[in-house]
């Protein structure tokens, strides 16, 4: 992986601290990106070191540059989703439900158990969050039945969170790895290195975490800004990609990073890579601004992604070469949090209420 002494945050906007963390991330990403489960292989190493819980440290905010720079830094080489899914998405609930059986998970992500989230209908959609879900308390317990779509790491996860309906509420519920009654699918990931699975529970036991106490969109905001963080990491190997192969590729005796129409696309890469960063780094700690740049850099990381594969002409279409991997990627991570088209009404809803 190509070193690149920039970021999300400017060079001489990083602490000490950040550009140790820039430089321990780059370490396990080059590593992960070649093991067989990338985003697993990522996670146990993140775990060594500690930089899997930094959301579980209190001093560190949802949405702070430290997991900006991590999210950024795994998805250049394609790993990121068990620290979106573990380190971000899991202790953002978590950390909005103030009861033991929280705590206790909490804990158990702190020692390096890597947690996903089962929410999601077929669509994906924010809105509808739960809905294929219900849990059931009896005297001998609670309960979880229903099927949810697209669960990251499925059954390579050691626990798995439930965003189920209890009646008209929304309740976090939790179903530790090998429990009875829940049946998973494994799906052909669109984006190789990752394994998703569909899972069916039928009155699968459940301790319940506690009730969500704010919109569904809201809790996703910060895991939807580490994986816009993610695919913005993504685009900026891609256009190093691009702009090295164009030195060295020669046709008619110069390379053809020398042809106006090469240095033209890679103009407009390098302005979408930037605008992207610059999104990212500009978001507030409002629910609203991080969804919005979010937005923006999974709109605009597929052009980028596109540009890289015609930069490489043929070898960009082949199976060996990283190109397509980063393509699927960006499409990917369009339906990974929520799908991308509820993003979107999400967001003109809320410009549509402020009278924009």
């Amino acid at each position: 992986m190509t070193t690149i002494d920039s970021g999300i945050l400017l060079p001489s906007g990083r602490t000490d601290e950040q550009r140790m963390i820039a430089a321990e991330v780059e370490r396990i990403a080059t590593a992960a990106g070649a093991a067989d489960r990338p985003h697993r292989a990522a996670w146990d190493a993140l775990a060594e070191t500690g930089l899997h819980a930094v959301l579980l440290e209190e001093e560190l905010a949802a949405g702070s540059a430290e997991l900006v720079l991590i999210a950024e830094g795994l998805g250049r080489a394609l790993c990121a989703d068990a620290f979106v899914w573990g380190g971000v998405a899991v202790p953002t609930l978590l950390a909005a439900l103030p009861s033991a059986e929280a705590a206790a998970l909490a804990r158990r992500i702190a020692g390096g158990e890597l947690a996903t989230i089962a929410m999601h209908g077929p669509e994906a959609d924010v809105e509808t969050i739960g809905s294929t879900l219900v849990v059931v308390e009896t005297d001998a317990g609670a309960t979880v039945s229903g099927r949810a779509w697209f669960v990251p790491f499925g059954e390579d996860a050691d626990a798995v969170v439930v965003l189920a309906r209890r009646g008209e509420e929304l309740v976090v519920a939790l179903v530790d790895e090998g429990q009875e009654g829940v049946a998973w699918e494994a799906l052909a990931p669109f984006d190789l290195g990752s394994s998703p699975a569909h899972v069916r529970f039928e009155s699968a036991s459940a301790t319940i975490l506690g009730a969500v106490p704010a919109q569904p969109a809201e809790l996703l905001a910060p895991t939807l800004l580490c994986q816009g963080a993610a695919v913005v990491g993504s685009a900026t190997q891609a256009l190093l990609d691009a702009t090295g192969y164009s030195r060295i590729r020669v046709q008619f005796g110069v390379p053809i990073g020398d042809f106006q129409a090469i240095r033209h696309r890679l103009a407009e890469m390098l302005v979408e890579v930037e605008l992207m960063r610059s999104a990212i780094a500009a978001a507030d700690g409002g629910a609203h601004g991080v969804l919005t740049a979010a937005y923006h850099c999974l709109a605009a990381a597929p052009a980028i992604m596109r540009g890289n594969i015609q930069i490489h002409g043929g070898i960009g279409y082949t199976w060996e070469h990283s190109a397509h991997r980063h393509f699927r990627y960006a499409y990917s991570s369009r339906q990974a949090v929520c799908s991308f088209e509820s993003l979107e009404r999400v967001l003109m809803a809320a410009l549509t209420g402020q009278g924009r």
